[in-house]
């Protein structure tokens, strides 16, 4: 989560590694898994860890600290740490990834990368090419594989290391609900979990399912397809999303400027119509411009298409992130606020950068510049309440 503002301390590859990876993942709003421990900073650069009531935890002493997840938190030069603030794999990495899955991925140089468990055991004996890390995000396991590629094909590894399905694809997917799409010359199919097609390459190209349907490309149009290959919805769209809850938002691109959105049910059935702006649903709502072209209110919609929060003009989708744990951000005058399902606004937190949204112990973490330039990082509680802040130097 606070990685983008540490670990300055590395040097070359390592360092660009590390800062790169967390700006990739580091902002999106997603409940953390962070074991009820919320990184902080003290004045003299040091990291400790804070609880849910703002209460001091794990003093701060490490030259370098990441987010709990699983039971264990990388820190110093480079072990992990438990809850209790008690090394449990001895420092001994240049680079330390969250656990994912039960496994941690480490590199000693900027050559190989290893799998460790928990208990620091080597599970693969550094066979993974640095560079294809790098620009893949490796710790990022999808229904227990990753992709990997080599001589320019790609392929799929668990979470040992080992390598499951060999390299093959010109590209590949990650897993979703059982089946990963892959290209095969120069077409797109899809393959199931041992590597066998069970859809046969015929499309320009394919996104992942998403509960049981998946996009596809036909003569440069895209519809839906099940997991049998079966077309559901004709290819008839120059737009298309996922579906989320039960809907997915489509477009044809009547205009080259503006995009206006329909959702349609899993039958291809119109069921909310030319909304502009829009967001895919998230906890039952969704934000977007919606009405006739002559009087289109802004604000957040229900999947029947009624406006159940109305926004003012001076609030508008630009710092959007959906709901999650009942509150989404919007942007407000230039400034990125809360609002939770009711409508209610949280204007006394106002910032510049949401590094976390509020969790299931209710914690959200901010940043936000003060009138002399300061940032500070700030973590604030569902009621609105600040229970830590600290200043980022970095």
């Amino acid at each position: 989560m606070l990685n983008t503002f540490k670990k300055l301390h590395l040097k070359n590859s390592m360092m660009w590694l590390t800062l790169i990876i967390m700006v990739l993942i580091g902002f999106s709003c997603t409940a953390q898994d962070n074991d009820g421990l919320y990184l902080i900073k003290d004045e003299a650069g040091l990291y400790g860890y804070i609880d849910k009531t703002g209460k001091i935890v794990i003093k701060p002493q490490f030259e370098y600290a990441d987010d709990f997840s699983e039971g264990l938190a990388a820190v110093g030069k480079m072990g992990y740490i438990d809850i209790t603030g008690k090394i449990v794999i001895t420092p001994q990495f240049e680079f330390g990834s969250a656990f994912r899955e039960g496994v941690a991925f480490v590199a000693k140089d900027s050559e190989k990368v290893g799998i460790i468990d928990k208990t620091g055991r080597l599970l693969n004996n550094y066979t993974i090419d640095f560079n294809w890390a790098f620009f893949n995000q490796f710790f990022r396991f999808h229904e227990g594989l990753a992709t990997i590629e080599i001589d320019k094909k790609y392929g799929y590894f668990d979470i040992t290391g080992k390598i499951v399905i060999r390299p093959q694809f010109e590209n590949a997917n990650e897993f979703s609900e059982g089946l990963a799409a892959v290209k095969i010359d120069g077409s797109w199919g899809f393959i199931d979990k041992t590597g066998k097609t069970v859809i046969e390459p015929k499309f320009e190209t394919a996104r992942s399912f998403s509960e049981g349907l998946a996009a596809v490309k036909i003569d440069d149009e895209w519809g839906y397809i099940d997991k049998t290959g079966k077309i559901i919805i004709e290819p008839q769209y120059d737009v298309v999303n996922n579906f989320s809850e039960g809907l997915a938002r489509v477009a044809y691109h009547e205009s080259k400027t503006i995009c206006y959105y329909d959702y349609i049910d899993k039958t291809g059935k119109k069921i909310i119509e030319s909304v502009l702006f829009a967001h895919d649903f998230s906890e039952g709502l969704a934000y977007g411009k919606i009405g006739d072209a002559y009087k289109r209110e802004n604000g957040f919609f229900n999947n029947k298409g009624d406006l159940v929060i109305k926004l003012s003009d001076n609030c508008s989708d630009d710092f959007y992130t959906g709901f999650y744990n009942g509150y989404s951000t919007i942007e407000k005058s230039g400034k990125s606020v809360f609002i939770d399902k009711n409508g209610k606004i949280m204007d006394n937190i106002q910032f510049d950068h949401l590094i976390s949204c509020f969790d299931n112990n209710g914690i959200a973490c901010v940043e936000n510049k003060d009138d002399k330039g300061n940032n500070w990082v700030i973590y604030i509680n569902n009621k609105g309440n600040v229970i830590y802040k600290y200043k980022n130097k970095d």
